[in-house]
């Protein structure tokens, strides 16, 4: 890892062959999008919005040009490594700017946050326009089917989830671009950082009347948005984990089971964690400056 970060940070041309090569791979193979993102997200940081300018925006006319070539995924015509881009790259900017992991989580859900907002509103019925996309999606994964969705009720809510997710790439690839950052050029410093993390008090007071909002107009909207605005206080709550994991001197494989249980029960963990995380901005756990 600490060769591709030197590498990348020899130069623009240097992160454009890097980004744009898991751009490439990210039509066929998804995971690479959030490696393409997070290079991205490294080169921003360390450079600023002037010098990444381009690596960003060649990084998404290769990988756009290349989708229409390339046989995709059933139901990603459009490059997914675009829809993380552009996200990532205001949340980089943010974090940047301020130097806090929690506003910089914050722009990334509220990106994702925007995209559910507006399949809503161009679809007219996010349900029914995700059911037409599933239809299709499906025949690309094994042992999967549409029905399966219907029967579990998720498609109810896969608008709400399908932000969720894409909100979760994101700040993934930001907090991946962050780690490659302090792994050479402050060693240790991006897990004091994370474990630091807070959101602000008045950005629950915000979401909270945007819900409202939503509640008063839109139902299903306010159902997704709730899902989505969970995935915040999910890495607040995770954050304290880690805190007291440092504060303990605790080994980190003492987290392993919280990961494990994450991966195969979501949503019991981001509710779990979530719920924390809220907490957390009221009786500061971690006694954090105000």
């Amino acid at each position: 890892m600490k060769f591709l970060v030197s590498y990348v940070m020899q130069g623009s041309i240097q992160a454009l062959s890097v980004s744009a090569l898991f751009g490439l791979l990210s039509i066929q193979i998804l995971p690479a999008a959030i490696l393409c993102a997070g290079v991205v997200a490294l080169y921003v940081l360390r450079k600023g919005q002037k010098k990444a300018f381009m690596v960003f925006f060649i990084t998404i006319a290769i990988s756009y040009l290349a989708s229409q070539f390339i046989p995709s995924r059933p139901g990603l015509d459009f490059p997914i490594v675009i829809l993380l881009l552009i996200p990532v790259w205001l949340s980089a900017l943010v974090l940047r700017a301020t130097e806090s992991q929690g506003l910089a989580i914050s722009t990334a859900i509220f990106c994702a946050a925007v995209f559910a907002i507006f399949i809503e509103l161009y679809s007219g019925n996010a349900i029914q326009w995700w059911g037409e996309w599933l239809k299709i999606a499906v025949t690309g994964i094994k042992n999967a089917s549409y029905q399966g969705f219907v029967d579990s009720g998720s498609l109810k809510i896969m608008n709400g989830l399908m932000a969720s997710v894409l909100g979760l790439c994101v700040v993934l690839s930001l907090l991946l671009g962050r780690w490659l950052q302090a792994m050479i050029y402050h060693p240790g410093g991006f897990s004091l950082e994370f474990s630091n993390l807070i959101v602000p008090r008045r950005l629950l007071y915000i979401i909270g009347l945007i819900l409202l909002i939503c509640f008063l107009i839109n139902k299903n909207l306010y159902n997704d948005l709730l899902i989505v605005f969970s995935i915040i206080y999910f890495f607040q709550g995770l954050a304290i984990l880690h805190f007291y994991a440092e504060k303990n001197k605790l080994s980190k494989s003492m987290l392993v089971p919280v990961y494990i249980l994450i991966f195969f029960l979501p949503h019991y963990a981001i509710i779990g964690l979530a719920s924390a995380g809220v907490m957390d901005t009221f009786l500061n756990f971690r006694k954090q400056p105000k």
